[in-house]
């Protein structure tokens, strides 16, 4: 992020990286990424049967089966229930609008984690809103 310009307010999730930026945050309106999966991951991966295996486990993308080993004889199968749902650019648009936060610049990911523009949900895995916290929404800067 810094070599492409950005200014990194943050870096992880531990408790002095967070207090670091929840202090820079109070001098300038916070950084707000925002990715979701576009319409193409939902019409392809998530439309078709998946299924990856190893040694010690076999992962089937149908909800969500795995079935693994522990011992190489034995197997056993856990199940969950997976739901996504789409939110489309006008979609985030709007919310994003409407919670007082700016958009900066729209990306599409590419494989790799390549970041393109112009943005296209129907080539892309992914969709990549990079927004700020308005200056006008000082209640969202402080947020306390």
């Amino acid at each position: 992020m810094l070599s492409r310009g950005y200014e990194v307010l943050a870096c992880d999730i531990s408790p002095a990286m967070v207090e670091r930026a929840c202090r820079r945050s109070r001098l300038q309106p916070a950084a707000v990424l925002v990715a979701d999966n576009s319409l193409a991951v939902y019409r392809d991966f998530f439309s078709r049967d998946t299924v990856l295996e190893t040694d010690e486990a076999v992962f089937c993308w149908r909800g969500i089966e795995i079935f693994s080993t522990g011992d190489g004889e034995c197997w056993t199968r856990a199940s969950s229930r997976h739901v996504q749902r789409h939110h489309g650019p006008t979609l985030v648009r709007r919310l994003l609008a409407e919670a007082g936060i700016e958009l900066l610049e729209l990306y599409g990911q590419g494989t790799g984690a390549r970041l393109e523009q112009p943005a296209d949900e129907k080539a892309h895995q992914k969709l990549v809103y990079f927004c700020r916290r308005s200056a006008a929404r000082g209640d969202l800067i402080e947020g306390r």
